[in-house]
């Protein structure tokens, strides 16, 4: 009987065990915040939303004008034009498709590469250009590179990773900070390792360099802030929030996380992870920008809002305070609750149940624990 009690015990350690480390936390958990040492983050205050990126941000943008075309590469909308359903805020995108954090290590140059899009912000909104009506302590500037460069550098991994982020900081977040951008987003890259061009295109090294590529992001973004301490830096963690919708698909209705939705047209998109070999669908940038949105409301100063619309300028039943809003809830502008994101509130949210795999753990723990208390 005591060899029957520590089989069982042993599979109920091992279930208890497995279900921790499958246990991945969402994106804004695990996302870092460096605050200034001078101006609080007012989220709620931000009014320009100004980024550079590849087709995971782009909206296509005409530089003349300034007005984008919305296209991107998720089937409706990506991140940026989600964050503006949750957030009135004017947006400035200079990210385009395919492009690249430099052209230094490509066999053919990008036209639009991450120096090329820094080079158009200097042109169209720097002081005294024709879109410089921007503040600093008012505007949040978001980066987000790295997926085009690891397919398409000739280089080293870290090579790719020094020259690449060398840019990124050396050449355009100080640039920026000079210009007076005081709010830096950097975002790091998803779990590449499991897209469908990475799978069929045989790139095995691509974890170790998406690996390489965040901790070096990390390490710079802090090295960043504690060379300009009067500036607020965020470090999104992109690839756990990924990850967490993929381990808890069924509470997100993502039914397909290996199809491309690109061949399957006539199934519902929104069961789909993936849009096409490389880009998610824009249901998943929809639920990584709610998680983004946490993210950045939780570091925010606090503010308690009883109307739907936030205007911290004219809404006199607006209090702001100095302490970090971590469990608050807002209301959007068509006057909906928007709470903390939990698995509950992802029941009631898509009105799905607990998968499969968790009821089975649940049943088998409590079967084995009765079993080994009440022999």
């Amino acid at each position: 009987m005591n060899f029957i009690n520590n089989i069982l015990s042993f599979i109920l350690l091992f279930i208890i065990v497995s279900i921790e480390a499958t246990n991945v936390k969402e994106g804004h958990v695990s996302s870092l915040f460096f605050p200034s040492n001078k101006v609080d983050f007012n989220y709620f205050n931000i009014t320009d939303l100004i980024v550079f990126g590849d087709s995971y941000s782009a909206t296509y943008t005409n530089f003349e004008t300034m007005k984008y075309t919305g296209k991107n590469a998720s089937g409706g909308k990506d991140w940026p034009l989600h964050l503006l359903d949750l957030h009135d805020m004017y947006l400035w995108n200079f990210a385009w498709g395919g492009a690249t954090m430099t052209n230094t290590y490509r066999v053919q140059s990008h036209r639009f590469a991450l120096p090329a899009q820094f080079k158009l912000f200097e042109q169209r909104m720097t002081k005294g250009k024709e879109f410089s009506n921007w503040e600093g302590e008012s505007s949040l500037f978001a980066i987000w590179f790295g997926i085009n460069d690891m397919i398409k550098s000739t280089v080293s991994q870290e090579e790719t990773v020094e020259i690449g982020h060398d840019v990124v900081f050396n050449l355009v977040a100080e640039g920026l900070y000079e210009y007076n951008a005081r709010n830096f987003l950097f975002f790091n890259l998803p779990p590449m390792e499991i897209a469908p061009c990475m799978i069929k295109g045989g790139f095995s090294h691509i974890a170790e360099f998406v690996e390489k590529l965040n901790t070096s992001l990390k390490t710079k973004a802090e090295a960043f802030h504690k060379k300009h301490p009067d500036t607020n830096v965020m470090y999104y963690n992109t690839y756990d929030e990924f990850s967490y919708i993929l381990e808890n698909n069924q509470f997100f209705n993502v039914t397909y996380v290996k199809d491309e939705y690109y061949y399957h047209t006539k199934r519902d998109r929104r069961n789909f992870f993936w849009y096409d070999e490389t880009h998610p669908t824009d249901y998943v940038q929809k639920y990584l920008t709610d998680d983004l949105d946490k993210f950045l409301t939780s570091h925010s100063v606090n503010i308690t809002i009883s109307n739907n619309k936030i205007d911290s300028n004219s809404n006199p039943d607006i209090i702001i305070t100095n302490t970090p809003n971590t469990n608050s809830t807002i209301n959007n502008d068509n006057g909906v609750a928007i709470k903390p994101r939990s698995k509950a509130n992802l029941e009631e949210s898509f009105g799905v149940k607990r998968s499969h795999y968790e009821i089975f753990c649940s049943t088998l723990i409590s079967l084995l624990l009765g079993y080994i208390f009440f022999w």
